[in-house]
């Protein structure tokens, strides 16, 4: 049971990476309601010594980015955040379990979309 959810996990990741962003669509969901609201989530997998991270836009439950982390901090998580950032649109809510290292990567990425 267990290696079957650790090849399931594997597979959402690789699905994750396979889908495009639906650029239209996110830009419809910022004309509507104003902005993304984000969900920022990791999977600690028993005996993994990685964790699965992905972001999601909650709103049209697409997949934004995906990453296996070896080490979570601020820093990596900021990182797999970049990709959302470079899609220049306006978030407005984020979504997580608050932990110390992703409320930091939130904060950072706040900062530099007020810059952009």
């Amino acid at each position: 049971e267990r290696q079957v959810d650790h090849l399931y996990a594997r597979y959402q990741v690789l699905l994750g990476c396979a889908e495009r962003v639906d650029v239209q669509r996110l830009d419809r969901i910022v004309e509507e309601r104003g902005g993304l609201i984000i969900s920022l989530d990791g999977l600690d997998p028993e005996g993994a010594s990685e964790q699965l991270w992905v972001v999601r836009e909650i709103q049209t439950e697409m997949v934004l980015a995906v990453a296996w982390l070896p080490r979570v901090n601020h820093q990596t998580l900021g990182s797999l955040l970049k990709a959302v950032v470079a899609l220049g649109l306006p978030i407005i809510a984020t979504v997580s379990d608050k932990q110390g290292c992703v409320r930091k990567a939130l904060e950072e990425v706040a900062a530099i979309l007020k810059r952009i």
